[in-house]
C-alpha cells in the first residue's frame, strides 16, 4: 500500500478580491485534466453559478465535469434534505451563526446546491456520511484528486473563522501530512498540512469531492 502520493498539477491563485478560492480550485482541477484549455474568471463563475460578490461551491460545476467523462465521488456529511428546507437556520445550528455570515451572505445558494446533489445526475455519486483522513488517503491512492473546504483561520493559527476551498493533491504517512494547493491569498502550492491540523480545520460535518478521469 502506498504511503506517499503526490500528483503533479498546475496551481492557480485566488482572484485579487479574495473570494474566488472555489473558482481557483475548479480551474486547477480543469487544468489537471485538460492542461491546454484556458478559463477566465467569468467562465468559472458561470460554471459555479457564483452569486455576484459572494462565496460559491463546486457543486453546480459537477454536471459539466461528469459530461466530460470525469468520475466524481461526493462524500457529504451535511443533512442535505434539511439544508434544502431550512437553509441558514440549519447551517447556524451545525456550524454557528458566524459560518452563515462568513460563508454565504446569500441564503438561497446553499439550498440550491444541496438540491442539485439530491437529484440526477449527482445523486448517484453521493455518499451520505462525513469524510475522514482515511478517505483522503484511499481516494488519492485510487487516482483521484480532491477538493473540500476548511477553516483557513485554523490552518493559519489565527483568531476567527474563514471558509476556504482548496485542492488536496497528495499525502505522506511518513511526514504525517496532506499536500494541498491553497489558492490563498496568498497562494501556496504543494503546501504540507499536518493531518492533525487538517482534521481540526475541516469544516464538520466533513465533506469531500473526488475527481478522476474515467477510463475510455
Amino acid at each position: 500500500m502506498k504511503t506517499v502520493v503526490n500528483y503533479y498539477m498546475p496551481g492557480c491563485s485566488n482572484a485579487p478580491d479574495g473570494i474566488h478560492c472555489v473558482e481557483a480550485c475548479l480551474k486547477m482541477i480543469l487544468k489537471f485534466f485538460w492542461p491546454n484549455e484556458s478559463y477566465s474568471w467569468e467562465d468559472l463563475e458561470i460554471m459555479t453559478a457564483k452569486p455576484k460578490g459572494k462565496a460559491s461551491s463546486l457543486i453546480p460545476a459537477l454536471p459539466t465535469l461528469l459530461a466530460r467523462n470525469v468520475e466524481i465521488k461526493i462524500i457529504e456529511g451535511w443533512d442535505l434534505d434539511r439544508l434544502v428546507v431550512e437553509g441558514d437556520r440549519y447551517i447556524a445550528e451545525v456550524r454557528g451563526l458566524e459560518s452563515v455570515e462568513w460563508a454565504f451572505h446569500d441564503s438561497s445558494y446553499p439550498p440550491f446546491c444541496a438540491s442539485l446533489v439530491l437529484r440526477p445526475p449527482l445523486l448517484e455519486h453521493l455518499e451520505r456520511r462525513s469524510a475522514d483522513i482515511g478517505d483522503i488517503k484511499s481516494l488519492l491512492r485510487a487516482g483521484y484528486i480532491l477538493s473540500t473546504c476548511v477553516d483557513w483561520a485554523v490552518i493559519e493559527g489565527v483568531p476567527g473563522m474563514s471558509w476556504h476551498g482548496l485542492v488536496i493533491k497528495g499525502f505522506s504517512d511518513e511526514e504525517g501530512c496532506c499536500y494541498v494547493h491553497d489558492p490563498g491569498l496568498p497562494a501556496e502550492f504543494n503546501r504540507a498540512i499536518p493531518f492533525r491540523v487538517f482534521a481540526k480545520a475541516w469544516l464538520a460535518p466533513n465533506d469531500l469531492i473526488a475527481f478522476r478521469k474515467a477510463h475510455a
